[in-house]
């Protein structure tokens, strides 16, 4: 039996109206601003001061011939940024101060991209840039700064629009490297409408019943060493070519006939003589090279499979001792990139070794059996 009056149940609670909030509320949440006189509505808070990102740019400095000595001097003692500053007066125009001189630099685009690399211990290198334009000082400034170097950089390639691109690399043997290397290449479908003409001609040729050619003198179409009489774009037969040249026995018989003074006997008995020694020592000579041709047929493929065995074990030893060295490097790696690196190398190394290996083996059997089966 409850001792608590009856309660009427609770309500629910009211549904949520609808549509925009009411007047009242919307003047509640809204957001009062201080008007100030510096910020004009909102109080000014201090910028937060960005700071700038450092970018590393690498380019190659080529110097003066009369500056390069104690340029490379300061480069190795690392002393050269006490003595150098290098100012650009635009993206391609600068002023290289070396020594209390002024020098103009043009900074050109190289052909090629040269890989930059450092090290720390000389014996691991990372790579930190590649390089593709060069700095090249032109000619020393005289005079007042200012003047001379505004007159460099009127008369550097950019300003009077000339090509700012080096055309040369920077070992001697890429000399014009730009249009040598790099020369636009012949399309492929005008390789084959060449190689379709090509095709047709020999097609022509094989189904010709007879072929006709003409033999000319070269020299005689430029004018040089004309023969008069001798119509040199007249067809060639084979007994022409067969027949000896009659001057030149012409020639011989004039000359014996001059020689009045020569012992007719003494130069016959001589040449019989001599005859004889020739046709002896030719004989000698033939027997010779027959001998000599047989001994070279048989020891040719001995002396190729020797020879290729040589090879062979040269290039295994390499290998071994380039694996050995890497091993070495593998071990003293300072961080997991860098062995990744060795420990590739060396796998790639060691395929190839077992492939000359297996290759040297396979001439070791081969020579086995063929003294094998000389010797049966």
């Amino acid at each position: 039996m409850s001792l608590l009056p009856d309660m009427p149940p609770p309500r629910p609670p009211p549904p949520r109206p609808r549509g925009r909030p009411p007047l009242a509320d919307r003047q509640r949440n809204r957001l009062t601003l201080k008007l100030t006189g510096a910020g004009r509505g909102i109080e000014a808070k201090p910028e937060i001061e960005e700071t700038e990102v450092q970018l590393e740019e690498q380019f190659i400095v080529r110097v003066l011939p009369e500056m390069a000595a104690q340029f490379g001097k300061l480069v190795g003692e690392r002393r050269i940024q006490d003595h150098l500053e290098i100012t650009f007066r635009d993206p391609r125009n600068a002023v290289v101060k070396f020594d209390g001189a002024l020098y103009a630099a043009t900074l050109v685009d190289l052909p090629t991209i040269t890989e930059a690399y450092r090290t720390v211990d000389r014996k691991q290198l990372l790579k930190t840039a590649d390089i593709c334009q060069m700095l090249l000082v032109e000619r020393r400034i005289d005079g007042d700064p200012a003047a001379a170097a505004a007159a460099a950089a009127a008369e550097a390639p950019l300003a009077r629009g000339l090509d700012v691109i080096y055309p040369d690399g920077l070992a001697p043997a890429l000399a014009n490297v730009r249009k040598t290397r790099f020369r636009p290449r012949i399309p492929n479908v005008k390789i084959d409408a060449i190689e379709r003409e090509v095709l047709r001609l020999l097609e022509d040729d094989a189904q010709a019943v007879a072929v006709k050619f003409d033999l000319c003198d070269e020299q005689a179409e430029d004018g040089r060493g004309t023969t008069p009489g001798v119509d040199m774009m007249s067809p060639v037969t084979l007994d022409d070519l067969a027949t000896p040249a009659v001057a030149d026995e012409d020639a011989a018989s004039s000359l014996a006939n001059e020689d009045l003074e020569f012992d007719e006997s003494l130069a016959a008995e001589l040449e019989q003589g001599l005859g004889e020694l020739d046709d002896d020592d030719e004989d000698d000579d033939d027997d010779d090279d027959e001998s000599d041709e047989e001994n070279d047929d048989e020891d040719q493929p001995n002396n190729e499979r020797a020879m290729q065995m040589k090879l062979l074990g040269e290039e295994v030893a390499e290998l071994e001792h380039t694996i050995k060295k890497k091993r070495a490097d593998l071990d003293s790696a300072p961080n997991l990139i860098i062995r990744k690196r060795f420990e590739d190398i060396i796998q790639r190394l060691q395929n190839e070794l077992d492939a000359k290996t297996l290759q040297l083996g396979q001439h070791t059997q081969e020579l086995a059996d063929e003294h094998a089966t000389q010797h049966t």
